[in-house]
C-alpha cells in the first residue's frame, strides 16, 4: 500500500495516461518516504492500470523500509509473475553501482516493452553510482532509447554531477504527515490507536522506518543494541564496536535509525546528541564515511553528555 504523495501519484497517473512522460525522473527526498514504492506504483500502474506495489508479494519486494529481493524483479499486483518491462537495480554489497551495471542497461532499454508502453530501469539508493557509472548514464540519457524510462531514486540530487542531473526531471518527495502514517499503522498493521500513535511520531514521517520499528526483526535487534550503545563502559567499547561491526545483520544507517529512535529529545541534554547523529545520517549522502570511526566518536559524545 502507497502512503501519502497524493499530489505526486496523480501527477504521474495524468502523464500515465497521456503517455507525455520525460525520458528520465529523479525521485528524491529523504529516506523512507516512499520514493522507491511510488517508481514500483507507476510500473505497475503501467501493465495492470493499479497504481500501487503488491501487499500479496511484501515477501518479495520487502516492507516499505525494506530492500527488495537480490534478483531485484518487481512484481505484479495480486499475481506471482514478474512485471515484464521493469528492472529495479541495487547497489552491490560493497555500496556501489558500477558502469558495467548502466552499460548492460542499453541493451535493455534499447528492447520493445512487452505489455507496458515502456521499458522501465528503477536505480535504487543512486548516490552509490561511480563517477565512471555516472558518466556512462549520461551518455545513455543524451540518446535514450524509444520507448526507455528511467527512474533514480536517491537522497539529494546533489550527490551526483550536475552535468547529469540536468538530464532528468526532478519530483521530490517530502515526509508523510503523522497523521496519515497513524491512520495507516491502524488498519494495515492492526495495531492500537495508542502505538500508532507513538510509533508514528517517533518515525518522524517516515512510512518505512515506522514499518520497521513494529515488524522488521532485525530493526529490532538494533534497537536493543542501541539502547546498550549509550551504556557501554569505556573498558568495553573496542570489544563492543568490533562485535556490532562483525554481525552479519549489522546496518549503520538503520543503526543511527535506532540510535536517534532511543534518544528521542524529551530531555534537553539529549538535543545536542539527537542532532549530531542526524548530521551524520545527512553527510552519509555525500562521503563515503568510515563505520567505526564514526562510532567511536558518537559514544564519546555519549560520555560527555
Amino acid at each position: 500500500m502507497l502512503i501519502g504523495h497524493e499530489r505526486i501519484i496523480k501527477d504521474l497517473e495524468y502523464l500515465a495516461k497521456s503517455r507525455d512522460f520525460s525520458h528520465a525522473y529523479l525521485f528524491f527526498g529523504t529516506e523512507q518516504v516512499g520514493k522507491r514504492r511510488v517508481a514500483l506504483g507507476l510500473a505497475n500502474y503501467f501493465e495492470k492500470g493499479i497504481f500501487d506495489p503488491p501487499a500479496s508479494t511484501s515477501s518479495s519486494l520487502g516492507g516499505p523500509g525494506e530492500p527488495p529481493s537480490a534478483g531485484g524483479e518487481p512484481r505484479l499486483h495480486g499475481g506471482g509473475r514478474p512485471l515484464n518491462d521493469t528492472r529495479q537495480i541495487e547497489p552491490s554489497p560493497e555500496k556501489t553501482i558500477g558502469i558495467n551495471v548502466v552499460r548492460e542497461l542499453k541493451n535493455y532499454l534499447s528492447q520493445k516493452p512487452n505489455v507496458s508502453p515502456y521499458r522501465l530501469v528503477i536505480i535504487n539508493d543512486a548516490e552509490f553510482l561511480t563517477p565512471e557509472a555516472q558518466n556512462a548514464l549520461l551518455r545513455l540519457t543524451e540518446e535514450p532509447p524509444p520507448s526507455s524510462l528511467l527512474i533514480l531514486v536517491l537522497r539529494d540530487p546533489e550527490s551526483l554531477t550536475p552535468t547529469l542531473t540536468s538530464r532528468f526531471q526532478k519530483i521530490y518527495f517530502g515526509t508523510v504527515q503523522t497523521s496519515i502514517v497513524k491512520v495507516w499503522l491502524e488498519k494495515e498493521l492492526k495495531i492500537s490507536v495508542k502505538k500508532a500513535e507513538e510509533v508514528a511520531k517517533i518515525s518522524r514521517g517516515k512510512p518505512g522506518l515506522a514499518y520497521s520499528m513494529l515488524k522488521d526483526k532485525n530493526f529490532e535487534a538494533l534497537t536493543r543494541t542501541a539502547e546498550k550503545f549509550s551504556k557501554v563502559p569505556k573498558r568495553d567499547r573496542r570489544l563492543f564496536l568490533k562485535k556490532l561491526l562483525e554481525s552479519k545483520n549489522f546496518n549503520f544507517p538503520a543503526f543511527l535509525d535506532a540510535l536517534v529512535i532511543n534518544l528521542e529529545p524529551k530531555k534537553v541534554d539529549n538535543f545536542h546528541l539527537w542532532h549530531k547523529i542526524l548530521e551524520l545520517k545527512r553527510k552519509m549522502t555525500y562521503f563515503n564515511l568510515n563505520p567505526r570511526l564514526q562510532l567511536e566518536n558518537l559514544l564519546e559524545a555519549f560520555v560527555s553528555r
